[in-house]
């Protein structure tokens, strides 16, 4: 017999919640400035179009993943949203002064 641990959460489970972390983060960062560098839009929007490839990938019923492939796509898009949110962060800086 299989023993599941429930009260230790799953790999899944924390990706989840640190993604949700991540995307309140960048809800509280002040608004993108008006004038901004080509190469940094173009990075921002490159990290959206990932982003939303695996919400895609993982939120539509025709897509069928295995735990592990589910799982990968989740550890992709915390990456993903971290980058982005650091990106932000830096632009909001850059802003600041």
């Amino acid at each position: 017999d299989v023993v599941v641990d429930n009260s230790v959460p799953s790999n899944l489970n924390v990706l989840q919640a640190q993604s949700q972390q991540i995307e309140r983060d960048l809800r509280a960062l002040p608004g993108q400035p008006r004038l901004v560098r080509a190469s940094t839009a173009a990075t921002i929007v490159e990290l959206e179009d990932r982003i939303a490839i695996i919400d895609y990938r993982l939120n539509h019923p025709a897509v069928r993943l295995s735990r592990m492939e589910t799982e990968i796509y989740w550890r992709e898009r915390v990456s993903l949203m971290n980058s982005l949110l650091n990106l932000r962060r830096a632009q909001a800086q850059r802003m600041a002064f």
